[in-house]
């Protein structure tokens, strides 16, 4: 409360009077405590901030300054207010500065934010960030400003060094070859390399700062997230349907694309790598992407792609026309034409024969596109002079290329007759046979135009090579000449067929041999052409190998027909537009008159009246009733043919001349394979003897070390070392198998067997050898034939495969697939098998299996199955040596798939077994060494080796079952010691090879003495290999070295068992 009181009344003397007011003052106090305790609160806040809080007058004088001032400019309160602000700053241009900035202060914006250069109470220049509030009266003067300021000298620091790292990045990425730009963490682009400028055209003036994907448009017109966003946002869209390529490994992401906006419009395929940029400590501070144009990589492979397309077409077209008959000719030419104008992206194909008698061309066969109409009637004997300069190009042999119709001169023939016809882009070759022209083919474009390539124009090429042949096949149908006297005619012939003979016999190639038949032929009937066809026994066809025509006939008939009229395989029909020939019948020692017959009279009257070819005669080259080929000559006029005396005495003469040199041949080719079998021979002997010498060493290697194994306890650790060493001892022991099979000494137990089936049961163990990082899949065939093999040899040879496909992808992730199946192969297939040997055409079983590893160059694949070659680190480089061995043994073939970086597939074939009557492989044994009975064993063996460590090492093994036992070093020793002991000896373990006489003849002395003897021998070879040597006088056991204490303890108590009780 607040009182306020006054005296009241007059006089000095009078009683005085005072008057009150009291006024309750509680809300103002309050407002007012409340208010110092708000200044408090925010002087308190103001002093305790970091920040430096300063107020000052327009006039810069300071009103108020906080504890963060004063520290900074080392002054106290009281220095400070009332000095001028601007005075403190470091120079004029930076009073200047904050003066400016001060007056832009208006109503509409009192508060603004710049920064400034300070100096410090230790001298030190700093940064500080000053934020400015200003205060204005009612008439919009300022009468104060407020500012907060915030030391941002690191920051500045820091930004100078990141300004003076990303200069040093900008540096490095403008040296870079590759497009290259770089984006922050919220993808603004900071760097943009000159390369990117001249892909993109973008300069780095008009993209530095931008971001919102701002970057992508350069490439694809469009804002999108691409490469690098997948970096910033892992997690984000991107639209991988674009991108052809699109993979991460680690951190970094890999991408291939085509970007059609590239090069001004012209687009390229980029292949892009983008990845985090980080700082000194790991922090990521935006990312990055190179971009490369790989656009002739790209072009390369596709023109590897087209020119593989393009030689698998050749290859089709070129067999196409071997193998056509003769009335599917004008089909086949339709489908040529069709396949090069589909291949080259064209709208319509023509073949035109010209007639220059006539002066005249028509097409006699067209292609066209789906929708495209067909011209072929419309260019029936159309008149060929005002082409003058086509046909002057074609009669030199050159091609006619018309890019653009609409290039040609105005009002020229040739762009009205192509505009009638609606063609914007032409193109034609002649066909020429020799030097004769007769006709062309030609591809036009109405749709669009076209640029036609060198690899087009090849093709193009070879297409009017195999039609010219076509043509000269169909033109070849001449009759003979009518001779003017039969006599003096039959004369001339023996005169022709004695020097015939003659030159046969001097003619040193097959193929001179079948020039000088066809040519001598046609010379004959006085042909007008002739062709030479070889007959193949084991496809039993006709194969057209020469033609020959008279040169003053090949102008006039290749202006009609063309080649194809006389190309022709007999005995066929050949079915024309035109022209028809009946079908021949061959027989082996005569020959058959074909006439032709015509579709229409006028053609009939045309070839009759022109040509005169009426008649074609074909007889038989033989040799002792076996056909060898065939010649046809064909023959102008109505007349008849030579006497079949001239034609069997030709036919003979030139079949005799083709089989002596196929013979030769044969023989060439029998003395090269008893070459490489004497070869293999050989071979044999020296992988037979190493093994022999080897296995001895690892007998005693191995026995002793199973000796040793049975004296130590169990829980001994030198155990698992002796183990190890047995293990590899036994490999030793495989490799040894492996160089016999390589040799062919190693001996195949047969029987019926099924690929999938021993597949199937072998899964889990073929995965063992697989690396942990490789994907084995496995594709049983169902319903597949048996094939005749040893099971165990097949399993190695699958197993060698699985072992090579899974080192050839090494420790990187990859997929093995080991497939079966059944096919006809002929003997062209068989002919790419890798073993020199090649077995008989027929139906076979295979196995395949393919990998995605490294794959091998031609070199190397040369070099596949040479024994110890490896590209591996470790390894004894026999594992494919020995599958070619085994594969040989069976008679089957391998084929071979690789390419590098790519994998490779190798096809193992075995003939399919046609014996229903073989079996299939036996069972499991009904025990084994380690299964046999611990029973006590006693008498007296004999051991006979020539090798003193295994002599030693087997006399030890047999006194430790508790045998008596004698040694022989050779077989002279063993039946020395035999026949002095011979009551007391129960059986006699013999060795195989031996020197002075070798255990075969040792057994043989043994049982002269004592027939009963029991007698097992011992070998490194397998018990097939014993068995095949000792048919009707075998031993009574068989073990194969090196062996086991239990496996040589089972052997004899399986050879003993039926007499142990009664043994000496």
């Amino acid at each position: 409360m607040r009182d306020i009181c006054r005296r009241v009344g007059t006089g000095s003397k009078s009683r005085g009077l005072i008057q009150g007011t009291i006024v309750d003052i509680t809300q103002p106090k309050k407002a007012e405590q409340a208010l110092k305790e708000s200044e408090e609160r925010y002087r308190r806040l103001a002093e305790d901030m970091p920040a430096m809080i300063c107020s000052f007058l327009p006039d810069s004088t300071l009103t108020y300054v906080n504890s963060a001032i004063i520290g900074w400019f080392g002054m106290s309160a009281g220095e400070m207010v009332g000095k001028r602000f601007l005075d403190l700053l470091i120079d004029e241009e930076e009073r200047e500065r904050e003066r400016n900035h001060c007056l832009s202060l208006t109503v509409e914006q009192p508060v603004k934010t710049h920064e400034m250069r300070w100096a410090a109470a230790d001298g030190t220049e700093k940064w500080v960030q000053w934020t400015t509030r200003g205060f204005f009266d009612e008439k919009g003067h300022a009468r104060a400003f407020q500012s907060f300021g915030l030391d941002i000298t690191y920051r500045k620091m820091a930004e100078k060094t990141l300004r003076e790292a990303h200069g040093r990045l900008n540096d490095i990425i403008e040296f870079l070859p590759d497009a290259t730009f770089v984006v922050d963490l919220n993808g603004k682009v900071i760097a943009w390399n000159r390369a990117i400028e001249e892909m993109t055209g973008v300069p780095k003036s008009e993209i530095i700062g931008k971001g919102d994907y701002a970057y992508a448009i350069p490439f694809y017109n469009h804002k999108r997230p691409i490469l690098i966003d997948l970096v910033l946002q892992p997690q984000g869209e991107i639209e991988e349907k674009e991108y052809e390529l699109l993979q991460r490994r680690g951190h970094t992401v890999f991408s291939e694309a085509y970007a059609p906006y590239t090069y001004c419009g012209k687009g390229a395929h980029l292949w892009g790598t983008a990845s985090m940029l980080r700082d000194e400590i790991g922090e990521p501070y935006g990312a990055i992407e190179s971009i490369r144009d790989i656009t002739e990589r790209k072009q390369a492979e596709k023109a590897l792609a087209r020119r593989t397309e393009l030689q698998q077409l050749l290859m089709h077209l070129a067999t196409g026309f071997v193998n056509v008959l003769l009335d599917e000719l004008d089909q086949a030419i339709i489908d040529a034409l069709g396949s090069i104008g589909r291949f080259c992206n064209a709208d319509r194909a023509f073949l035109i024969s010209y007639d220059f008698q006539a002066g005249v061309g028509s097409i006699t066969h067209e292609w066209c596109e789906d929708g495209i109409p067909a011209d072929w009637e419309s260019f029936q004997n159309i008149p060929i002079q005002p082409f003058s300069e086509v046909l002057k190009a074609h009669l030199r042999g050159d091609p006619v290329y018309v890019p653009r119709t609409r290039d040609l001169p105005d009002g020229g023939f040739l762009r009205e007759i192509l505009e009638s016809y609606g063609i914007r882009t032409l193109i034609t070759l002649p066909l020429m046979n020799e030097k004769e022209c007769l006709g062309c083919i030609g591809f036009d474009s109405v749709r669009k135009e076209k640029v036609w390539e060198d690899v087009d124009v090849l093709l193009l090429k070879v297409l009017a090579e195999l039609l010219t042949n076509a043509e000269v096949r169909r033109r070849t149908e001449a009759a003979l000449r009518e001779s003017e006297s039969k006599q003096r005619f039959l004369a001339e012939q023996n005169r022709l067929l004695s020097r015939i003979s003659i030159s046969l016999a001097e003619a040193e190639t097959e193929k001179e041999i079948m020039r000088i038949i066809a040519e001598s032929f046609k010379h004959l009937n006085n042909a007008v052409a002739a062709s030479m066809a070889k007959y193949d026994p084991k496809t039993k066809e006709l194969v057209p190998v020469y033609f020959s025509i008279d040169s003053e006939l090949q102008e006039e008939i290749g202006n009609i027909f063309g080649h194809s009229l006389f190309s022709f395989r007999f005995p066929v029909d050949l079915s024309l537009k035109q022209i028809m020939i009946s079908q021949g019948i061959l027989r082996t020692h005569s020959f058959e008159e074909l006439s032709w017959g015509a579709i229409d009279k006028k053609t009939s009257d045309l070839l009759k009246a022109r040509f005169g070819i009426e008649q074609i005669v074909a007889i038989a080259l033989h040799c002792r009733d076996e056909l060898v080929g065939t010649t046809v000559a064909y023959l102008s006029g109505a007349r008849l043919p030579l006497p079949d005396e001239v034609l069997k005495t030709f036919g003979y003469m030139s079949g005799l001349a083709l089989s002596r040199k196929r013979a030769e041949e044969e023989r060439i080719e029998m003395e090269r394979r008893v070459l490489h079998g004497q070869k293999l021979e050989s071979l044999g002997v020296l992988a037979g003897g190493i093994a022999h010498d080897f296995n001895n060493l690892l007998a005693a290697m191995l026995g002793n070390l199973d000796l040793a194994l049975l004296d130590l306890p169990p829980t001994l650790p030198a155990r698992k070392f002796i183990e190890n060493s047995m293990k590899a001892t036994r490999h030793a022991a495989e490799l040894t198998r492996q160089m016999l099979a390589y040799s062919g000494r190693g001996r195949f137990a047969l029987s019926r067997l099924s690929l999938s089936g021993l597949l199937e049961d072998n899964v889990h163990m073929l995965k063992v050898v697989m690396s942990k990082s490789v994907s084995l899949q496995v594709k049983p065939a169902k319903n597949l034939p048996d094939i005749l093999a040893d099971p165990g040899q097949i399993q190695q040879v699958i197993m060698n495969l699985l072992t090579n496909a899974s080192e050839a992808i090494g420790e990187k992730s990859g997929i093995v697939s080991v497939s079966t199946g059944a096919a006809y192969c002929d003997d062209v297939v068989l002919g790419e098998s890798l073993i020199d040997e090649k077995p008989p055409a027929g139906r076979f079983a295979y196995i395949e299996v393919a990998d995605t590893g490294c794959g091998m160059s031609p070199d190397t694949l040369q070099r596949l199955f040479d024994p110890f070659f490896t590209t591996k680190f470790v390894g004894r480089g026999l594992g494919m040596s020995a599958v070619q061995g085994i594969v040989r043994g069976h008679h089957g073939a391998i084929l071979v798939r690789s390419e590098v970086d790519r994998g490779t597939a190798i096809k193992v074939l075995f003939p399919v077994c046609k014996d229903p009557a073989v079996p299939g492989p036996p069972g499991p044994r009904v025990a084994d060494a380690e299964d046999a009975a611990d029973v006590t064993l006693s008498g007296t063996i004999l051991v006979v080796d020539d090798e003193e460590m295994v002599l030693t090492l087997c006399k030890a093994m047999l006194e430790r079952m508790g045998f008596h036992v004698l040694t022989a070093v050779d077989g002279e020793d063993a039946v020395r010691v035999f026949r002095e002991r011979a009551d007391k000896i129960s059986c006699v373990l013999l060795d195989l090879t031996m020197p002075k006489m070798d255990g075969e003849a040792a057994m043989h002395e043994l049982r002269r003495i004592r027939e009963d003897v029991k007698i097992i021998l011992s070998s490194g070879y397998d018990e097939q290999e014993i068995s095949r040597r000792f048919t009707g006088n075998a031993p009574a056991g068989f073990i194969q070295k090196p062996y086991l204490f239990g496996k040589l303890r089972y052997e004899l108590e399986r050879v003993l068992k039926a007499g142990i009780a009664e043994l000496p």
